[in-house]
């Protein structure tokens, strides 16, 4: 009996290690299934993760070059400000120079005003008759040279008065 015992025994173990080894086999190919699925998700998540990587590298690249463009617009900008300060400038003085100008001429119209009446009681000019109408040339004529012996010129030296 011993041996039948045995004989039985060593069946029921044997039997009983081929059910373990079918059970560690199919639990070792669910494993193995389980592995090869969280490793295609970690190869998945891996691409992903590298994508985003490249595409945050991408994008600070562009970072990089709006920052340029920004920085390049700023010294634009600043150029445009000294140069707008410089035509400002020009502006003020151009101002300045119309207003001195409008008023010489307002002077040279008061002149003129103040020559035509002196003329006029001198009886050298005719009544209602300016001194740039087309029949006062040759008073304008004389009356230039009479303003010139008088400021710029000295009698007998640059020139002569004849018959008194």
């Amino acid at each position: 009996m011993n041996s039948r015992l045995f004989t039985t025994i060593l069946a029921i173990v044997t039997v009983a290690a081929l059910a373990a080894a079918v059970w560690f086999y199919q639990d070792g190919q669910a494993l193995r299934s389980a592995m090869e699925g969280e490793r295609t998700g970690a190869a998945e998540q891996l691409a992903t993760i590298n994508a985003e990587l490249e595409a945050e590298r991408a994008a600070s690249g562009s970072l990089e070059e709006i920052n340029a463009e920004i920085a390049q617009a700023q010294q634009g900008l600043a150029a445009l400000e000294a140069e707008t300060g410089a035509v400002e400038g020009r502006l003020e003085a151009a101002t300045t120079a119309l207003a001195m100008a409008e008023a010489a001429v307002g002077e040279q119209e008061t002149e003129r005003a103040s020559v035509e009446a002196r003329l006029t009681e001198a009886e050298m000019l005719p009544e209602g008759q300016s001194l740039y109408d087309p029949e006062s040339t040759t008073i304008v004529h004389h009356v230039n040279n009479a303003l010139r012996a008088h400021k710029l010129f000295q009698k007998d030296q640059h020139y002569i008065v004849r018959n008194n």
